[in-house]
């Protein structure tokens, strides 16, 4: 039985594929008119993708390089979201109300 991880795997590689072909008959104006062609071909083909599955696929073209596994994943998504709780968590100085306050027209 294949494990989790290695289906994510695999349909990354195939989406890789999908996308490299698409790219070779084909020129996008954007990576949206990229990811949204994949998607419809997905539908027409019945496979099934996420979000991270395009990401990943995308990685793959762009780079030519194995993608990390899932827990690398997890760990990076991790440290990102508690570099946003930092963010809004943080206290603003008294200088930086003043001077947006300054910018807003409004005066104390």
């Amino acid at each position: 039985m294949a494990h989790h991880f290695k289906a994510d795997e695999q349909r990354s590689r195939l989406l890789a594929k999908l996308v490299r072909e698409m790219l070779a008959v084909q020129s996008f104006e954007s990576l949206g008119d990229l990811v949204e062609a994949l998607k419809v071909r997905c539908a027409r083909l019945r496979v099934g993708w996420t979000n991270d599955d395009i990401n990943d696929a995308l990685r793959m073209v762009a780079s030519n390089v194995p993608m990390p596994g899932a827990r690398v994943r997890d760990a990076t998504r991790r440290r990102m979201a508690d570099r946003e709780r930092a963010i809004e968590h943080r206290e603003i100085t008294r200088a930086e109300a003043a001077a947006i306050l300054h910018a807003l027209g409004v005066h104390v």
